[in-house]
This record gives structure tokens, sequence and C-alpha cells, in this order.
């Protein structure tokens, strides 16, 4: 119909999806159909989120039976929904490096937060596993910088950028003393904030360019 000469070994043309007649030449297939994987991905992701319902319910079955008073079972129902979570956005997504890493790490936290909060708010969340979570990111942004985008590190300015954001949320959060412990805090904010400016001290004219690139300056 489009008048294009299809080499691959398929039934229907990719740009106008009408049938193709047979020419009798008999072809190898040159690629392999990406949508098959696709499909086992997804029935695996199915597979998982049905098993980890049904794990759940027997867990809040057994919960309740056992000690009413203290539901275990939602702390557990985080960790069977970060493992969920993990698995579609980081181990099968086709997001970046940095996006799975930022992810996980932000999902973690929130998982974190919420299961110091319903084993009786205690506070290590915000002293210890929030400050953890931003030294994460800075580790996970060097070794990227160093191992996987070389040539190019200077893009990795903007995640920087947003962990100085969170850095601005932990110094509001000592303020308000929910962080009662800001000695790690403030260590974390202080490697955040070298590394920020190390990479635009030695990035140079490459690093002020990628800002102003960046935000259309």
């Amino acid at each position: 119909m489009c008048g294009v000469d299809i080499l691959d070994k398929t039934d229907c043309c990719p740009l106008c999806n009408h049938v193709l007649e047979s020419d009798g030449v008999e072809r190898e297939v040159w690629y392999p159909d990406a949508r098959i994987v696709g499909r086992k991905y997804h029935v695996l992701e199915n597979v998982f989120l049905f098993a980890s319902i049904v794990l759940w319910c027997i867990l809040f079955v057994i919960d309740y039976i056992t000690n009413p008073e203290f539901l275990w079972s939602f702390t557990a129902a985080l960790v069977i929904i970060y493992a969920n979570v993990l698995l579609r956005l980081t181990i099968l997504g086709k997001s970046p490096y940095m996006a799975k890493i930022v992810w996980t790490i932000l999902i973690g936290l929130a998982f974190l937060i919420e299961a110091d909060f319903l084993t009786g708010n205690h506070g290590w969340a915000f002293n210890f596993a929030f400050p953890t979570a931003v030294l994460l990111w800075d580790i996970a942004i060097i070794l990227l910088m160093i191992f996987i985008n070389r040539r190019n590190w200077q893009s990795y300015m903007i995640d920087q950028m947003n962990a100085l954001m969170l850095c601005g949320a932990m110094l509001v959060l000592i303020w308000m003393d929910i962080i009662t412990f800001p000695y790690y805090a403030l260590v974390v904010c202080a490697v955040t904030g070298f590394l920020f400016l190390g990479t635009l001290i030695i990035g140079d004219r490459r690093a002020r360019e990628e800002l102003k690139r960046r935000f259309h300056w």
C-alpha cells in the first residue's frame, strides 16, 4: 500500500499496518520481537502483584487472630508495596540509571518514615534514614559520573541540585526540632554542597553551559 519493501519476516507493514503479500522468498528474522519480551515482563509483574496480595491477606489474618492490638501486618504491607514498586520501576523499568536510583531511594525513604510512624514514631527515620538517603544519592551521582557517563559528567548537576533541595528540607526539619540529632544531617548537607561546588568549579565552562542549557538562561 505504501510502496515500501519490507525485508523482515512479518505479516503487516510497520508503517501503514496493511497485510503484506508474500513474494515466495524465505527470509530470516533479523531482529527479535521486543513485544514478546515486554509481555513476559508484564506477566511477571502481574504474577508478583497477585502473589503479594495473597501473601498480605494471609499475614493480615494471622496478625488479627494472634494479636489484634498491634497489627504488624500493615508494616509488612509497606515492605510488599515497596517490593512491587521496586520491581516495576527499577528492575523491569526502562528509565535511566539515575532515575531508577532516585525512585529506589525516595520510595525506600518513604517506607522507612512510615515504618517509624507505625512502630512508635521514635524519630530514627528523620534522624538517620533521611540523611542516609541523601548520602546514597550523592554516592550514586559520584559513581555514575566516574564509571557510567565520564564524558558528560556535568549532566548530573541537576541531580545534585535536587539533592541540595533535600538538604534544604533537612535544615528545615532541624529548625523545627523534628530532626533531634542534627550532626549527621549537617555533615551530609556539607558533602552535598561540596559535591555541587566541586562539579561547578572543576567543570568550569562545561558546567556553566550545562546549567544554562537546563534553565534556558
